[in-house]
């Protein structure tokens, strides 16, 4: 057990029970490489300043003892591995790495121990943190640097005059308490300072910094000693040849002290003018770094390329491709700090930053390729006019008229049937959209996605992302993976859309885009809210609202997911609150579509308070009482089964309170059978109080609670049909099929596919 750190240990002790990551930050000395020590059985890499810029090396660190396990991946992930690490030729995709190398550490199972993450290249960093917010071994990290964003953090402070004093047992009282209040408890520097001169003692209890302390110990070192110590520091290296002190003792105050012995070691690896040539060469590299997924590591390549650049046009270009790899690497602040053109800089914005800025820079020129993002930029700021004006410019280019006819139709809600068809509006692209790698894929689903085909927008969005990710498009993915579980959830798919959302937030962490968390976000809390999960339902909307991106659209569809739980556990002053607020001009939660699409919601919530309100659908006129008997049915003809559902609990209510019984069970009926199928919880149990009180008994459970879905897919596979037959048969995807069956399993209370048919299905 370390000295004084026995809460720290425990806390990693639980973490290696339960997985997850934790990072370990604080000061130089203060025991983070200690008390990660601890940790049995790791695999152990260390960031390195002197192989920063060499991609993939911490990696190559973590899986150099697993190098002979390959086999234990798929061919095609071993060798996307093989090729990152240069053990291999060919390109490969920084996407196609993270899995790869998430994929062998589960295999494996060992922890991972990963020190001086400040010094860790881009590329293994990225591939890290890919495999640490993902399910499997426990993962640790330790850093100078700040906490790392999205993870539980530890930080370590000093040791107590307690836990000193056993570290120093030859040492008096008196000098303990001296010492800790000089280093703060620094078990490193108490070691450092215990025999230290009285006038740097005073000088620490003065307030010097333990940093500046080491310095002077630094200066008093030979000249030899010293140089030696600055080419350690510039180069990483872990122990200085023919130095006769302990390195790390010294290391951090040659970092971080302004030294000309130091600087000049760093000179000499680098050139002191422009050089064409070299730049040239660099620029190359980036291109190779980039077919081995390395984009992180490339953009920084590029990046010296541009300021060895001789002329103004090369710097600019080599510039500008700097900036466009980090961005598509996943790393908007590089990015943004490197700078580009206006649509490049309007794409970092969509992502990460205000969407009134981003629609500023993209609809700036008139470009058809950043004018589409320009209006989903628009759509999220909730300027709908904008929108729909930006997507009508687009129309007027030669060749893509039609394209931008129908994205202004997708904004106002006028889609026609053929924009509604993704593989309709992919045929009619012009070329330099169908030939693109990213694009032909991303337009088509931006336009088709607010249409009347949803399963038609399904089958193009699987399609889609699968070449997606086959390609490596880490920083693109996360969108496309949103319209997939927006249209899902449309679709009542929605174990399918929570999946494929929280697949967008793990995304959009990885490749900090904070809009498309936000969306994905505000899509779980719909879905919580649906199922009655309040406490899901309320933190989700609660990071959706909070983000400081100007997303309205993902703020709007956040508060429409509260309102709509509180209509449920029948608080509807609640309800009709949060729903007014999505029509305040400028409000925070404005948005006109989302009140469009909520309209309904707000009435009920009127009605049900007494209060008059206006129609605007035939499910609000037929609350307001205005020809029910014609307004619900109409109501009824919609494709999403929880508004149909809805419409059907509200329609066979009105029909029981007009004395209808009879009647009114054929609707609860179908509003029963659609919330079960949905596993919408509270609605289904008011919709059984409203067929208990027509004289209809509550309908049995089907086996071990199993859905309606989940009985006819397990019935199927009793028979011996695989997935991808009965996924043809139920219109479902064959790894939707396998998700459901893993849940069934356990339900049934079996191991597998074969003991099926011993169950009563």
């Amino acid at each position: 057990m370390l000295v004084g750190r026995e809460r720290e240990t425990a806390l990693v002790v639980e973490v290696l029970r339960s997985g997850g990551a934790l990072v370990v930050h604080g000061e130089a000395g203060i025991g983070k490489t200690a008390l990660l020590s601890t940790v049995p059985d790791a695999l152990r890499a260390a960031g390195s300043p002197g192989e920063v810029d060499l991609p993939f090396a911490v990696l190559h660190q973590v899986t150099a003892p697993l190098l002979g396990s390959l086999d234990v991946l798929p061919g095609f992930q071993a060798e996307s591995l093989r090729r990152a690490l240069g053990m291999s030729a060919g390109p490969t995709t920084d996407l196609a790495v993270c899995a790869a190398a998430h994929a062998l550490l589960v295999a494996v199972g060992q922890p991972v121990v990963v020190d001086d993450v400040q010094d860790v290249d881009p590329a293994s960093r990225q591939v890290l943190l890919f495999a640490a917010r993902r399910s499997g071994p426990a993962m640790f990290f330790a850093t100078r640097g700040p906490a790392l964003t999205g993870f539980p953090d530890l930080r370590l402070d000093g040791l107590s005059e307690r836990a000193a004093a056993v570290l120093l047992p030859d040492a008096s009282p008196a000098t303990v308490r001296t010492l800790v209040e000089a280093t703060g408890g620094n078990p490193l520097a108490l070691q450092d300072f215990r025999h230290a001169p009285a006038a740097l003692l005073r000088s620490l209890l003065a307030g010097e910094s333990l940093a500046s302390a080491y310095s002077s110990r630094f200066a008093a070192l030979p000249e030899s000693e010293r140089e030696t110590l600055a080419m350690t520091a510039a180069t990483g290296r872990t122990r200085a040849p023919g130095v006769h002190i302990e390195p790390r003792h010294y290391l951090a105050a040659a970092e971080s002290e302004p030294d000309p012995r130091r600087s000049r070691a760093l000179r000499a690896l680098a050139m002191s003018g422009p050089d064409e040539q070299l730049a040239g060469e660099l620029e190359e590299d980036a291109r190779t770094e980039s077919t081995r997924g390395a984009i992180a590591t490339a953009a920084r390549v590029l990046l010296s390329a541009a300021r060895l650049s001789t002329t103004p046009e090369a710097r600019e270009r080599r510039q500008t491709a700097a900036a466009h790899a980090a961005w598509k690497s996943g790393h908007p602040d590089l990015a943004r700090e490197i700078g580009g053109d206006a649509a490049l800089r309007g794409m970092i914005e969509s992502t990460s930053g205000d969407q009134r800025t981003a629609f500023e820079m993209l609809s700036h020129g008139g470009n058809p390729w950043s004018l589409p993002m320009a209006v989903d930029a628009a759509r999220h700021a909730g300027m709908l006019p904008e929108a729909a004006a930006t997507a009508r410019l687009l129309a007027s280019i030669p060749g893509y008229d039609r394209l931008g006819s129908w994205l202004a139709a997708a904004v106002t809600g006028t889609l026609d049937d053929h924009g509604s068809n993704p593989w309709t509006v992919l045929a009619a692209a012009p070329s330099a959209i169908r030939d693109s790698g990213a694009h032909r894929w991303l337009l088509p689903m931006a336009i088709s996605s607010h249409g009347t085909r949803p399963a038609a927008v399904r089958e193009f969005g699987l399609t889609a992302l699968d070449h997606m990710r086959r390609q490596g498009m880490l920083a693109l993915i996360a969108p496309p993976l949103i319209w997939l579980a927006e249209t899902e959830y449309r679709l009542g798919l929605w174990d399918e859309s929570t999946d494929h959302a929280q697949e967008a937030l793990r995304t959009a962490h990885d490749c900090a885009q904070p809009v498309q968390a936000a969306d994905a976000h505000s899509l779980l809390a719909r879905l919580a809210s649906a199922r009655g999960d309040t406490t899901t339902c309320k933190s989700a909307a609660a990071a959706a609202l909070s983000a400081t991106v100007g997303n309205r659209l993902a703020s709007a569809q956040a508060t429409r997911a509260l309102a709509t739980l509180a209509l449920s556990q029948g608080d509807h002053a609640q309800a009709a609150t949060r729903l007014s607020t999505l029509s305040i001009p400028n409000g925070p939660c404005a948005h006109p579509t989302v009140a469009h699409e909520a309209a309904a919601d707000l009435t009920e919530a009127l009605v049900r308070q007494g209060n008059p309100a206006t129609p605007t659908t035939p499910r609000c006129a037929a609350l307001l009482n205005m020809a029910p008997d014609h307004n619900f049915p109409l109501a009824l003809d919609t494709p999403t089964p929880f508004e149909r559902a809805r419409t059907a609990l509200l329609y066979g209510q009105w029909l029981r309170r007009s004395r209808r019984p009879t009647d009114a069970r054929i609707p609860l009926t179908l509003a029963a059978d659609l919330f079960t199928t949905l596993r919408a919880t509270p609605w289904l149990t008011t919709t059984q109080t409203e067929l208990r009180a027509c004289g209809t008994p509550t309908p049995p459970q089907t086996p071990a609670g199993l859905t309606p879905q989940e009985q006819a897919i397990a019935h199927l596979a009793a028979t011996g049909l695989t997935n991808r037959q009965i996924a043809a048969r139920l219109h479902l995807s064959p790894r939707t099929i396998g998700y459901h069956l893993h849940k069934i399993y356990p339900k049934l209370g079996i191991k597998g596919r074969t003991d099926l048919h011993h169950c009563p299905l």
